[in-house]
């Protein structure tokens, strides 16, 4: 059988089409939507209150996983699929055991600190988070 008769039984006769997976968001628990909800009420009855004030003494953090691993492509996670068959659904990949992650603190006049730690330096890190939190 040939590519092109292959393609057409595929295609025309059987409604194939080639799709690309989907990304999942991850969805929130509800218990963490809540606390989410809760805090962000508190700030806003404080910025009601104080105004530019209570914006001064805000300061902010992030900590992000950097992994060393190459992600599915988009042309590799593509399939055949019915019109009739679910969304193909695509899930981020466990990543491998090389990590670092990347701090970030910032304020209202710019970024605080920034820092890479590799697994074996993070007792660093939480050291400074507890220090964020305690001051």
């Amino acid at each position: 059988m040939s590519v092109g008769s292959a393609y057409s039984l595929i295609h025309d006769s059987l409604i194939f089409s080639k799709v690309c997976a989907r990304w999942e968001v991850k969805e929130l628990a509800e218990q963490r939507k809540r606390k989410h909800f809760d805090v962000c009420s508190q700030h806003l009855a404080r910025y009601r209150e104080e105004r530019d004030n209570f914006l001064q003494q805000i300061a902010t953090g992030d900590e992000t996983w950097i992994h060393s691993y190459e992600p599915e492509s988009k042309r590799q996670s593509m399939q055949c699929k019915h019109p009739l068959s679910p969304v193909a659904k695509k899930f981020k990949m466990q990543p491998s055991a090389g990590k670092l992650m990347m701090t970030d603190f910032w304020d209202s006049q710019g970024r605080v600190l920034e820092s890479y730690q590799n697994v074996e330096q993070l007792s660093q890190v939480q050291r400074i988070v507890t220090f964020f939190r305690e001051n």
